[in-house]
């Protein structure tokens, strides 16, 4: 029996959808952090610098405002969640506050000496800077330098729900387990049961194992029904009470914010897409053809049965094989829990009559899950 290797105090409840985790924090970029934040300073400050000069009046709050659009740049395209987006985006309304000051002092001297803007700046040198900033730049311009800064860090934070969402990445293992033990109830010959065994494997979680004898009617005594009124496994136990039966929805809660059900909205669907083919096309005939020979015995009654899931059987498996003919995984080149639910049944479909020879690209997929590190094989019995 295992336990848990982390307890939490409760599950948070979001409203509204809930972004990705993985999308966003692939979506960071310091280097667009910083040219949003550049760009920002370059052309609100040379518009600044303009109205400061045709009018004669500094607006120095004008400075802060600049500031709070460069946090907003900051925000909109670094999409950044940690303290480096806040710092980036105040040390650059804290420099461009300056900056802004010596466009003005470029302006100015430019008209004096009836040179464009272009020639002036390239004539500055460092002792022309030096003397510009001791004798132009006063205690007052500093202030509302570190006032830009500090506005700048603010509106650069993205939003807190945002944040918690991607941070937590919601990885199944923390998501999942409240306080105290996480249960499976299945049979280890079932392959719907071995997903769960499979996923579990592959994102660390530790979970007790009960054992169900389908055959002995286990998951029809009063018991077993308080906790799935359907009767079936696996069924899974939360640790606060609750209980969530069919693999896939509980494949699906597992996963959720983890990398093995990430993406954006259209490469969620495909995984879903899948599973629901490997519910309504591929389970009901391969995994019925392996229960009817493999659990009952293959019984003679049953033979017209088994001819008729065969043929479907196979149907499923032309799927599939089209598929990954073109792919190394059932959605394309990331192992998610689309091909967890399809290798259950797949990988033991000889067990139901199925013969995969004509199936390479399917034999290639199944030795490529096979050789993840985290694999588990079926229990034998």
């Amino acid at each position: 029996m295992l336990r848990l290797q982390k307890k939490h105090s409760g599950i948070q409840k979001h409203t509204g959808p809930k972004p990705d985790a993985t999308v966003i924090l692939a979506q960071q970029s310091v280097w667009r952090a910083v040219a949003g934040g550049v760009a920002v300073v370059l052309v609100f400050g040379w518009m600044w610098a303009i109205l400061s000069v045709e009018t004669g009046r500094i607006f120095p709050w004008f400075t802060i405002l600049i500031g709070a659009i460069v946090g907003l740049a900051v925000r909109r395209y670094g999409r950044g969640l940690d303290w480096r987006f806040p710092v980036i985006a105040a040390l650059i309304a804290w420099t461009g506050a300056y900056v802004e000051n010596l466009m003005i002092g470029i302006i100015e001297t430019g008209r004096y000496i009836e040179a464009a803007p272009v020639r002036v700046f390239a004539g500055l040198s460092k002792d022309t800077i030096e003397n510009f900033f001791a004798n132009t730049v006063t205690p007052v311009d500093h202030i509302y330098a570190l006032c830009a800064a500090g506005v700048a860090a603010f509106f650069a934070k993205r939003r807190a729900e945002q944040a918690r969402s991607a941070c937590d990445k919601d990885d199944g293992q923390e998501r999942a387990m409240n306080q105290g033990k996480l249960k499976v109830y299945g049979d280890a010959r079932s392959g719907n049961c071995y997903k769960i065994q499979l996923l579990c494997a592959e994102m660390g979680i530790e979970y007790d194992w009960e054992e169900v004898d389908i055959l002995a009617g286990d998951t029809h005594t009063p018991q077993f029904l308080e906790m799935n009124p359907n009767g079936k496994i696996p069924t899974l136990a939360l640790p606060d009470g609750r209980f969530l039966s069919e693999s896939n929805a509980i494949l699906f809660y597992l996963a959720d914010g983890s990398e093995f059900f990430a993406g954006d909205s259209y490469a969620r669907a495909q995984i879903l897409q899948w599973m629901n083919f490997e519910q309504y096309s591929h389970e009901p005939n391969i995994a019925t053809s392996r229960f009817i020979i493999k659990y009952l015995g293959n019984p003679p009654d049953r033979q017209r049965i088994l001819e008729e899931k065969r043929t479907a059987g196979y149907k499923a498996l032309d799927v599939m094989e089209r598929q990954l003919e073109r792919w190394p995984f059932i959605t394309g080149d990331k192992y998610t829990i689309a091909d967890i639910a399809l290798y259950a049944y797949t990988h033991v479909a000889d067990q139901g009559g199925f013969d995969l020879g004509d199936y390479p690209g399917v034999r290639a997929w199944m030795d490529r899950i096979t050789q993840r590190p985290k694999y588990v094989p079926m229990a034998e019995k």
